[in-house]
């Protein structure tokens, strides 16, 4: 007689119960809802969720399971058998086998607890399986190898992390700060910042729909209705994936700190091995050719040779090409400090007198360009939205222009800081940053197949731009601080990233409260003794400009390629 196997997640928030060749049949939360006063369960699951926190005084919303153990040994083996049977949903007359999944730093009799509940819900068979174990199985994994891989399991009550080789866990480590904790850190943040008193439920509402452990490019909102403190009153608040990024700060910290534990007790081979992966994952080049290579390997090993031949070559054919219908011809670009942009005909220029900017702007950028040529504009939130210049309509010297953050319906609030006209996109961009580091990123990684209009990430988050660069040729910079100091280094010393928001390398240390402050091209500086200011390696703190070696320039981001 064929004998049912069934594998449980037996987590602080819900339960997976998972039927071998039928999958996942399914999955509610580990809630059960009891009457007191008889001491009878009204509700499991899903129904009894709904219930938490608005339930009459005689009835009782619990979760039986706390932070990844037992708490009531009754209400759990109840709660079991009742799943048990609605993901069997008939009677069976042999016992099931089961395999229940508990967090790696459970004790022997917490172990032991969760072995006798699921006895008494049914089993014949029982087997304890460590989280990580069967998360990095479920995960597709070959365990069996040796090869290092880190599993990191967040549930609802604990977090647990391992490094996995050979089918055992080498390193692991469990803490009890997980989804619940995220929730309650998220009511007291409601509560200290907005004097709104909301509940579990909101809370983890509120974490599914924009909860964040990072900073999003898109800032997401959702409204958030609970009881004012001060008024006592229902109130409605807006709340961004920002705010909840600041309320979890905290507890997803403790849970980095772990995975920093785990990795300085892992074996050095296999933290290389993990290393290794990590830069893989980071790197969609290594990804094509990994994903390559096994379909080779795939190819050679079960490949049969073609017997037939080819009748129909497409090389043969000439390929059909649209023609690009947009006149060309020569424009001049001005670009103000207010983020407006002006196209101008040659003629036209010829014929104007001085340009007209708001009261308070004025001239930022000016270069020339065709009205075929593409535009890359670059803005504070780390943003670069690609247009072409035949978009824009020619205007005079005397006229405003276009306001970029309009024209190219950028976020609110997003200001343009930089653009340029990458060409056939040959050549670096050098970005400068106010702590001091310098990144060089090819122009190739702002190229797209597609006629993509944004692309997020353009350049590094963790300092505010200074400067940029469309670098054709490497040449001597000016790096000059708050403090009056100055670094005059060659740009060949920095190599060029494929990857568009690399953090770069330092090229200035500088004291606290100081920042970089404008960067120039040696020969647009007054600087008269550059071998003063010149670095013999770098980082270096740089010399204070002297009198003679101060200027009047003006600080602005060169879009002229060099």
């Amino acid at each position: 007689m064929q004998c049912t196997d069934i594998g449980i997640d037996l987590g602080t928030a819900s339960i997976l119960v998972y039927i071998r060749g039928k999958g996942v049949v399914l999955k509610e939360p580990s809630v059960v809802a009891f009457d007191r006063d008889t001491n009878k369960i009204k509700a499991i699951g899903e129904d009894a969720r709904l219930m938490l926190g608005r339930t009459p005084g005689n009835i009782i919303a619990v979760r039986p399971l706390r932070q990844g153990v037992i708490s009531d040994y009754s209400v759990t083996e109840k709660m079991m058998k009742y799943f048990i049977q609605k993901a069997l949903g008939r009677r069976t007359f042999r016992k099931p086998r089961i395999a229940v999944c508990v967090p790696s730093g459970v004790t022997e009799v917490e172990k032991k607890a969760v072995e006798d509940a699921t006895y008494q819900a049914g089993a014949r068979d029982v087997d304890i399986i460590e989280e990580p174990i069967a998360a990095a199985i479920g995960a597709g994994i070959d365990i069996a190898k040796p090869c290092g891989n880190m599993i990191v399991d967040i549930g609802g009550g604990t977090s647990d992390i391992a490094v996995i080789s050979l089918g055992g866990t080498v390193v692991s480590a469990s803490i009890k700060v997980a989804g619940d904790d995220f929730d309650e850190a998220i009511v007291r943040y409601m509560r200290k910042k907005h004097n709104l008193l909301i509940g579990e439920r909101t809370a983890e509402d509120l974490k599914i729909k924009i909860g964040s452990a990072y900073k999003r490019p898109e800032v997401d909102y959702m409204d958030v209705r609970g009881r004012n403190l001060v008024t006592g009153l229902p109130k409605t608040v807006k709340v961004s994936s920002e705010e909840t990024e600041e309320a979890l700060r905290e507890t997803t910290s403790q849970v980095v700190e772990t995975i920093h534990s785990v990795l300085e007790k892992t074996p050095p081979e296999l933290a290389a091995d993990i290393a290794d992966l990590q830069d893989l994952l980071s790197k969609p080049k290594r990804i094509r050719k990994e994903i390559i290579r096994q379909l080779e390997e795939v190819r050679d090993k079960y490949a049969q040779p073609r017997r037939t031949q080819i009748v129909y070559d497409h090389m043969d054919e000439p390929v059909m090409t649209v023609e690009d219908e947009t006149p060309d011809y020569p424009v001049h670009l001005f670009f103000s400090q207010e983020g407006y942009l002006k196209k101008i005909t040659p003629q036209s220029l010829r014929m104007a007198s001085d340009q007209k900017y708001k009261e308070g702007d004025g001239p930022y950028l000016q270069w020339e360009a065709n009205n075929r040529d593409e535009l890359l504009v670059f803005t504070d939130k780390q943003q670069c939205y690609k247009t072409r210049l035949s978009d824009f309509d020619d205007t005079k010297a005397s006229a405003l222009g276009d306001y970029l953050p309009s024209k190219l319906a950028m976020d609110p609030e997003e200001r343009a800081l930089w653009a340029c006209i990458p060409g056939d996109y040959s050549g670096q961009v050098l970005f400068f940053f106010e702590n001091g580091k310098a990144a060089r990123v090819e122009l190739s990684a702002y190229q797209t197949q597609t006629r993509r209009k944004k692309l997020t990430g353009a350049y590094s988050d963790k300092s505010p731009l200074v400067s940029a660069f469309l670098l054709r040729e490497d040449f001597e910079a000016a790096v000059i601080s708050t403090e009056g100091r100055c670094v005059v280094f060659h740009t060949a010393s920095l190599n060029p990233k494929t990857t568009r928001n690399t953090q770069g390398v330092n090229i200035m240390t500088l004291k606290p409260k100081y920042k970089v402050e404008k960067v120039l091209p040696l020969d647009r500086t007054h600087i008269q003794n550059a071998a003063r200011y010149r670095a013999r390696s770098l980082p270096i703190a740089g010399a204070l400009l002297k009198e003679e070696d101060r200027g009047e320039e003006q600080m602005m981001i060169s879009a002229e390629p060099l």
